[in-house]
């Protein structure tokens, strides 16, 4: 057995309820041991959008044979997934199919494990930590669930931008600053704007037609600080903020946001020698 397992929770159980006390009550009292990264419990409810963007910028960066618990809008069919050597535990659901539609991956299913339950209300509590005790006794995956080709749910992380002239991206997630954060990786917008120049049109005032390398208003080499900023993300997007302030809330106000693929972001690119 490994007598102290490494374990990490992304959840949409908020920080008010028991439920967090709940579950690291029971997950302590059957391995004492165990060392656990609470990565977030802060994921709006059954944003599973979220949830799989949390996860993709987190998990792969932990070692090997960590088990990662991700427990957003859960329900009775639920599996083990081992990629890159390591172990998500989590519902067969939009938040499993979004982080592994790309990756290589085995699949687990849990479902004959529910004859041994009677409640289904907080699954993380009950199914998962009997899974997790035994993926760290070193039961073979076989053994806890049977193997199976695939998920259920096949939706795809994210829709790939529309690469003409403009580019079109939207956006895939806004972090707790504000931050907005695009379809569009650094890779690819640098491929796209070699010996090109681009311009975002945010208002019909403001306009980014440069790369920032910093959120921070004392760095920036701008004459005005308060104006939207393009920039790199540390997850390898790139991401439309304020410095020092929120971007989200800039653009939306107290409006409720509109839905990703709605609301379009649009880079025009030119010549290097045109002006």
């Amino acid at each position: 057995m490994n007598n102290s397992p490494l374990i990490t929770l992304i959840t949409d159980w908020g920080y008010k309820d028991f439920y967090c006390g709940k579950f690291l009550g029971k997950l302590y009292s059957a391995i004492p041991n165990a060392r656990i990264v609470e990565i977030t419990h802060g994921i709006d409810k059954f944003k599973t959008e979220d949830a799989a963007f949390v996860a993709r910028n987190s998990c792969f960066d932990f070692p090997p044979e960590t088990i990662h618990i991700i427990d957003v809008a859960s329900n009775m069919s639920n599996v083990i997934v081992k990629s890159a050597d390591q172990y998500f535990i989590c519902s067969d659901n939009n938040v499993s199919a979004l982080i592994f539609s790309d990756k290589k991956a085995e699949f687990y299913s849990l479902n004959a494990l529910n004859n041994n339950y009677t409640s289904f209300t907080f699954v993380a509590a009950s199914i998962f930590i009997d899974v997790i005790k035994k993926i760290a006794d070193k039961v073979p995956l076989n053994v806890i669930g049977t193997q199976i080709d695939s998920l259920k749910n096949k939706q795809h992380y994210s829709q790939t931008p529309v690469f003409g002239n403009p580019i079109e991206c939207i956006i895939l997630y806004f972090d707790d600053y504000g931050n907005a954060i695009l379809n569009l990786t650094k890779e690819e917008f640098d491929k796209i704007t070699q010996n090109k120049d681009f311009s975002i049109s945010i208002s019909p005032t403001d306009k980014i037609t440069s790369v920032s390398p910093t959120y921070n208003k004392d760095i920036v080499k701008r004459d005005d600080v308060s104006k939207p900023l393009l920039s790199v993300s540390s997850s390898g997007y790139m991401a439309l903020s304020l410095p020092n302030a929120s971007y989200k809330e800039l653009i939306f106000g107290n409006n409720l946001i509109p839905s990703m693929i709605e609301y379009t972001i649009r880079i025009k690119l030119t010549d290097k020698s045109k002006t």
